[in-house]
């Protein structure tokens, strides 16, 4: 009897190691993407178009709402979204707002500001 029991705590313990396996896999999200050094889901900014070439970003933020940009953020030259849903609205120093589309990026000049917001548009 004690060589049954062995086999059949082996072949459960392989049933659910499979079955956690399987759940792991199901779980993961499929769009979750790093492009120019920028991990998901964030707004990246790149001090320079040669740092975003280089997958180089300066500073990066993924918190819903308006924030205050930092220093590095500040100096950057060119923005890039990775969030798949979200747009994000960037005021710059003269007052002009720019919205950067989900998974979009461009040049951008004295930023101060970012609102990213849970909506495909700003």
């Amino acid at each position: 009897m004690t060589s049954v029991r062995p086999r059949v705590l082996t072949h459960l313990t392989a049933v659910a190691l499979a079955a956690g396996a399987a759940t792991f896999a199901v779980a993961t999200p499929a769009h979750a993407d790093t492009a120019h050094g920028c991990v998901y889901p964030r707004v990246c900014f790149y001090l320079t178009y040669t740092d975003f070439n280089n997958n180089k970003p300066a500073a990066a933020y993924k918190d819903y709402g308006l924030q205050n940009l930092g220093p590095l953020a500040r100096q950057s030259t060119w923005v890039l979204n990775t969030r798949n849903d979200d747009g994000a609205l960037i005021r710059t120093a003269n007052g002009t707002n720019y919205c950067f589309l989900p998974n979009k990026n461009n040049a951008i000049y004295s930023p101060i500001t970012i609102d990213i917001r849970d909506s495909l548009s700003c």
